[in-house]
């Protein structure tokens, strides 16, 4: 969608009876070229029929990992092969479920479509969920023991090594995804993470490719990246995708090291029909690359407290902005907003995150900051 057709659809949103002459009035352009850019819109399925009868907006669904992390960090410099002083906390986490969760508090009506054991876990994910505004009619309720998640942190609060026990996600089948498919396609977005099988992110995407809905996906790590492989064969629309530097090396079948290799792993992205590029280069923000923008969006400055969910927040972040009709490098801007309140608290989805309290960031920033920005 380009940025006039963004405006188009924000108007229209306010105000279905405007006609393409007041749009061209409110856009100093002329009715014709507006005729274009509505013709394109009803092209997307984002205006349906006869008139501006807008696609509804729906609610957010997110579809992947819900589990109990268990957060093991070290008082001193981690030294491996041996025991290490420190303490253990067990939280919610799963990436699925602290998108969906920061989504939620940011106001975004969300359902998470996950699975849970009937256990103690379960529970408190359900409960956690639930307090966070999160919808959780989809989720699914297993025989089976909830996930687990067990993260190594070094005294710093950084990730050293993580192991995730995830097998309950095989129940989230092609085919259980198909039985929610009406509710699926009436989604304002849908946001997936790679905890999926590769055959149900492939059904996934066909059916937002059949019903016109966006997709967002989380690659999650360098070896569930690769399920996306059969998806990007296929290049089937992805409207979003968010990964690390590492998972875009294995994408995009090279190094990522150089702003060079940042642009080209982009482009091979685009060209499988991605089209908008969120890469995560930790310490140095976000780049994020759409084929009519590219920028290094610089983070914020945050008291590291734990490093756990930040990336999860920040693509709440930058979904909630896209959803606001804000560009690509905007959208980076507020998930790097999103991610610092996070990393900030040891709490894997920061329980004051709201609208008001990611403002107050951006506020902070583009006084302070916006000039670290630069076009790439």
């Amino acid at each position: 969608m380009t940025e006039r057709e963004r405006q188009i659809l924000a108007l229209l949103r306010d105000d279905p009876t405007l006609s393409a002459a007041a749009i061209a009035r409110r856009l100093k352009t002329s009715a014709a070229a507006v005729a274009v850019h509505v013709s394109a819109l009803r092209q997307q399925g984002e205006i349906m029929g006869r008139g501006y009868v807008l696609k509804p907006a729906g609610q957010v669904v997110v579809i992947g990992g819900a589990n109990m992390d268990l957060k093991c960090r070290a008082e001193a410099p981690l030294v491996p092969r041996t025991s290490n002083p420190g303490r253990v906390t067990a939280m919610v986490g799963g990436v699925a479920c602290n998108i969906a969760r920061n989504l939620a508090r940011l106001g975004v009506p969300t359902s998470l479509f996950t699975v849970v054991g009937q256990d103690e876990f379960g529970e408190r994910i359900l409960r956690e969920a639930r307090a966070a505004g999160t919808d959780l009619s989809m989720t699914v309720m297993s025989a089976r023991p909830t996930g687990t998640y067990v993260a190594l942190l070094d005294g710093d609060g950084d990730l050293a090594a993580a192991i995730s026990a995830m097998d309950l996600m095989e129940e989230l089948t092609p085919e259980r995804i198909g039985l929610r498919a009406s509710t699926l396609r009436q989604a304002r977005m849908v946001v997936a993470d790679c905890n999926l099988s590769e055959a149900a992110l492939l059904r996934l995407a066909e059916l937002c490719a059949g019903a016109k809905v966006p997709l967002a996906v989380d690659a999650v790590s360098t070896r569930k990246a690769e399920r996306l492989r059969p998806l990007l064969k296929a290049r089937l629309p992805v409207h979003l995708m968010a990964l690390n530097r590492d998972e875009a090396a294995i994408l995009a079948a090279g190094k990522v090291r150089s702003e060079a290799d940042l642009k080209r792993a982009a482009q091979v992205l685009h060209e499988m029909n991605v089209i908008h590029v969120l890469i995560g280069l930790g310490s140095r923000g976000t780049y994020a690359a759409s084929a009519a923008e590219q920028a290094l969006v610089a983070p914020l400055p945050a008291t590291l407290a734990d490093a756990t969910g930040g990336g999860d927040a920040a693509l709440a972040g930058a979904i909630h902005a896209l959803l606001q009709q804000q560009t690509l490098a905007e959208a980076a801007r507020w998930g790097q907003a999103a991610a610092a309140l996070t990393v900030s608290v040891p709490e894997t989805v920061n329980p004051a995150l709201s609208p008001a309290a990611l403002q107050a960031m951006l506020k902070r920033r583009s006084r302070r900051a916006s000039r670290r920005d630069r076009a790439a």
